[in-house]
């Protein structure tokens, strides 16, 4: 009788710790697959002509910055410009590194968006110009950032910074980001 009860015991801890394994190793899964979506970040900028207290302001930008080793594709930004909510940026993919987009102001115009080209942060920093982030200020803000990973995972980041998994869609139609 003694062996049937150490064979039960034997059998209740190797079904825990298959438990075990199988958790720890949807942890780990989970930790992975969100690896890449959380080195996405996206802010407004003021972009000035240094030194700044000569108030050289040379327009607004939306900083995009890829810090993982992969690009991410069918990019939506959506911002709020001024107070008022601006036309969703796109651009089919954003590679590694520090991007900016240009903010042209808001379109009445059905031919024209209201960002330019998604161009290195290098550009900027080749023609003597500098950013400071607005951190303080509802008028000029990311509302949503969406983007598909490497592994094709669709990921929205929220105003608040909030990173959350969302289903796939059927990409918007990209604008002059592409």
């Amino acid at each position: 009788m003694g062996e049937w009860i150490v064979g039960i015991i034997a059998a209740i801890l190797s079904v825990v710790s298959l438990w075990v394994s199988f958790k720890t190793a949807r942890e780990a899964e989970a930790r992975h697959k969100a690896e890449q979506a959380a080195k996405l970040s996206s802010w407004i900028a003021y972009k000035y002509l240094p030194p700044l207290a000569a108030k050289q302001h040379r327009g607004n930008v939306a900083m995009i910055h890829n810090a993982s080793e992969a690009p991410v594709f069918d990019v939506e930004l959506l911002a709020t410009m001024n107070g008022k909510q601006s036309e969703p940026f796109n651009s089919q993919v954003v590679p590694p590194g520090q991007h900016f987009v240009q903010w042209e102001g808001y379109s009445s115009s059905t031919t024209r968006t209201d960002w330019d080209f998604c161009e290195p942060v290098q550009n900027m920093a080749d023609d003597g110009e500098r950013t400071r982030p607005y951190g303080s200020t509802q008028k000029w803000k990311v509302v949503r950032l969406r983007f598909t990973d490497s592994f094709g995972q669709r990921w929205e980041r929220l105003e608040s910074g909030q990173l959350r998994e969302i289903a796939a869609e059927a990409p918007a139609g990209s604008t002059a980001g592409e």
